[in-house]
């Protein structure tokens, strides 16, 4: 949907932001007729669609279910070996749906307003670039801790 991309590239949209989601993302086996006979193959079209935050979509709220949730019970339901790095990522995903997390878009606006050859003047020179290259290449290796974007459980990770 056009009118969501939009939404999406306004700054913190995951915070401000909320964005057209299907009302209901778990089969409603009474209504689903795609598996009869002679049924009429239903489209995204045919889903109601209503204005959720991304905090809804990703962990729920009322009736809405959430998406870490539905993947978590799914994750839970079968044999796999790497279930505790997945339940890592899903944490990850979920605190920067609730907005306790930076987004890399967020930590990068904010490591490099913060620097110090920053002049308030929109400009990102050479150093300023290299110095954000080298702290993303660090967190991203895991030699420098970074939990305002990695949360303290993958902080926690580097630090041993």
């Amino acid at each position: 949907m056009q009118e969501n991309m939009a939404r999406a590239q306004k700054r913190d949209a995951v915070r401000s932001e909320k964005f057209y989601f299907r009302k209901s993302v778990v089969p409603d086996d009474d209504k689903d007729d795609d598996d009869k006979e002679g049924a009429e193959p239903r489209g995204p079209h045919d889903h109601e669609y209503t204005e959720m935050s991304v905090d809804t979509i990703i962990n729920g709220k009322g009736e809405f279910p959430g998406l870490i949730p539905l993947v978590k019970m799914y994750v839970n339901s079968i044999e796999i070996d790497t279930r505790c790095s997945i339940m890592l990522y899903l944490a990850l995903i979920s605190k920067r749906a609730l907005g306790e997390l930076m987004t890399g878009a967020r930590w990068i606006r904010h490591y490099l307003t913060s620097h110090p050859l920053y002049k308030e003047d929109s400009v990102v020179s050479e150093e300023m670039t290299y110095d954000l290259i080298k702290r993303m290449i660090e967190i991203s290796k895991g030699t420098v801790p970074c939990p305002d974007l990695t949360g303290k459980l993958l902080a926690k990770q580097v630090d041993s």
